[in-house]
This record gives C-alpha cells, sequence and structure tokens, in this order.
C-alpha cells in the first residue's frame, strides 16, 4: 500500500488529548482522523434525529488505568472487565457513553497516534474507527432499546453473548469503512486497498490459538471440577468469561474476512466444532442483516440474537459435558462426560 488520500465533511470538535502532550507529525496525522471520523458520526447520527455528545478521545499507553478515570468522569459503574488481557489479544481501545448520551470517552492505544507509514496509520485508523463505531452503535441502541441487562443465569447469559458478539462484529465493519471512506488507501497501480486484507490475516493466524480457551483448556477446567478441584462457582465463571472471550474473537475475525466462506470454517480444530451451534447462525444472520438496524428493528434484531446466543451456547455447552436447567431463583449445572 502506498497512498492514504483524505475525504472529510464539516467537524464535530472532539477533544483530543495526545500522548505525553506531544505534537509530532503522526500525532497530528491522528487529530485529523479523529476528527473527521467525529464528522462522519455527526453525519450518522442526523440522520437518525440525534444530537452527538461531547466527545473526548484520549491515546494512553495505559489504556484501563485512562479507561477507569473517564468512566468515574462520566459516571459510570465499574468495568466488569479488569486488566487488558482478553482471549486472543489485548484490550487496544475502550468507548465510554454516559447514562444520559451527552458526553462519552474514547480511549485508544498510545501507538495510535504513533504510527508514521502508511500500513500502520490505516491499522491504527481502523482501531479508532473501531471505537467511534461503538459511539455511533452505542448511542443509536441506547435510544433504541437500551443496554443489554445485567445477567447471570446461563440461558440469560448465552443470549447476552451473541448480543456482545453482534455489536462487535458491526462496529467492526463500520470500522473498516469509515478508515476506508475516510484515507482512500491504494495500492502502487493506484487500485483502493481493502482494509482486510492488512488486519484480517492477523486475526486468522491466532484463531488456533484462540480456540484452545475451548479446547483443551475449558476441558481440562471442566474435568479440573469433576475432579472436585474447583468449586462449581469457579467453574461457571471461567465458561462464562472464555465462552464470551472466544465469542468476540470470532466477531473480529469475521469481521476482517471478506471471502465468503467463514474464516472458522477452515479451522480443524475441535473448539470449532464445539462451538459450531453458536458460530455458524450467528455469521449466518449478521452478515445479511443491516450493519446498524433501522429503528424499527432494535427490538426484533436483538430477540433474534438471544435465541441464537441461546440455542447456540446451550447446546455448546452440552457437548463440552455441561447442561443447565433452573432450579428454584437460581439454576442447576449438570456436568457428564463430552461429546
Amino acid at each position: 500500500m502506498t497512498g492514504l488520500a483524505w475525504h472529510t465533511g464539516p467537524h464535530m470538535e472532539p477533544e483530543v488529548v495526545l500522548p505525553d502532550g506531544r505534537h509530532t507529525e503522526a500525532a497530528e496525522f491522528f487529530e485529523q482522523v479523529a476528527r473527521a471520523f467525529c464528522s462522519s458520526a455527526t453525519s450518522l447520527l442526523s440522520d437518525r434525529k440525534m444530537a452527538e455528545p461531547e466527545v473526548r478521545i484520549v491515546a494512553a499507553s495505559n489504556i484501563m488505568e485512562v479507561a477507569a478515570a473517564e468512566g468515574e468522569r462520566l459516571g459510570l459503574q465499574p468495568d466488569r472487565r479488569l486488566g487488558v488481557e482478553r482471549v486472543g489479544g489485548v484490550v487496544g481501545g475502550k468507548c465510554l457513553i454516559s447514562d444520559d448520551r451527552r458526553r462519552a470517552s474514547i480511549i485508544v492505544a498510545d501507538y495510535a497516534a504513533t504510527a508514521s507509514d502508511a500500513p500502520s496509520r490505516l491499522i491504527a485508523a481502523a482501531l479508532l474507527g473501531h471505537e467511534v463505531g461503538h459511539l455511533i452503535y452505542g448511542l443509536i441502541r441506547g435510544a433504541e432499546i437500551g443496554i443489554f441487562p445485567n445477567v447471570w443465569k446461563p440461558w440469560e447469559v448465552a443470549g447476552m453473548i451473541a448480543v456482545l458478539a453482534a455489536e462487535e462484529y458491526r462496529v467492526d465493519v463500520l470500522g473498516q469503512v469509515l478508515a476506508e471512506r475516510t484515507l482512500l488507501p491504494t495500492d502502487d497501480s493506484g487500485a483502493p486497498v481493502s482494509l482486510a486484507d492488512i488486519s484480517g490475516s492477523g486475526y486468522r493466524s491466532g484463531l488456533k490459538g484462540a480456540l484452545d480457551e475451548i479446547s483443551p483448556k475449558l476441558e481440562g477446567t471442566i474435568l479440573a471440577y469433576r475432579l472436585h478441584r474447583l468449586s462449581l462457582d469457579e467453574l461457571w465463571n471461567a465458561m462464562a468469561r472464555t465462552s464470551e472471550g472466544i465469542a468476540l474473537y470470532l466477531a473480529h475475525t469475521e469481521a476482517h474476512t471478506k471471502q465468503a466462506a467463514l474464516a472458522i470454517e477452515g479451522v480443524a480444530h475441535r473448539g470449532a466444532h464445539l462451538l459450531e451451534p453458536f458460530w455458524r447462525p450467528l455469521f449466518a444472520y449478521l452478515r445479511q442483516a443491516p450493519m446498524v438496524p433501522p429503528a424499527t428493528e432494535w427490538s426484533a434484531d436483538r430477540k433474534r440474537l438471544i435465541e441464537i446466543g441461546r440455542a447456540g451456547y446451550m447446546e455448546a455447552w452440552r457437548r463440552l459435558g455441561v447442561a443447565a436447567r433452573p432450579q428454584g431463583e437460581g439454576f442447576f449445572l449438570s456436568v457428564f462426560d463430552p461429546e
């Protein structure tokens, strides 16, 4: 890839905080991209007759610390997921929106403001575009249907995982669109470059390692419970955390895959088989559904995602040797030989 051009409109003015207040050429480029993306966000929100919030964009090395401070500034509860480690990688950014949707903070890794060559800048722009995508998606979702409530019963968690994975997939696609339409990247011949061609290989090469979190690692956790080395609470917490983490990784991978076949279909791995009841219907649905549902379709969209998640993960967990059923106000887990 040799070139990045510009295509921008009138700018909404975010507050942009650079690492250590630096104003290098790379940092200035990052600031220009941030303002251009916010301009696009303004246009998309205007189409829905929604006002844009006050936006603060921070490039920082200590993402979670800054996110915690920004969350407190916005009056939000602490993040339920601590630390930067996630299945298949680490956190590259956060988007926080106040409950009244009037203020928002976006925090991205500081390398986004230091990228100097064209490919690195495009990837950094996609990272920022992803978080701006969360801003757009979150504001519209909040206005139309609200956030997903806190849940803890297995069948409810299964539905929530599909809703979260759908958002990651959609804002990844939206971030790519923002980056490509704003920067207009080209190769040596002047032909347009797809961001998925640059970033997708990294996700696909890490797919087997991510699936290892299901098999053998989660299978080993279930065995440890059967051998009385873990409590039931420890087992369920591990299952929920790992199931969500791999679902989000798959969402990122498929969002950066443009060929007709899903990336996971080409992976010979037991984890792919165990999770197939979840990923196959989820991505079949997401590939044909709107990137951002129309106002009248949010309820039906969420209902369908919950159905996919509930049916898919309950079956995946059964294949792993765990089944859940209601018991009183809680639930009962039965553990047996895996498939």
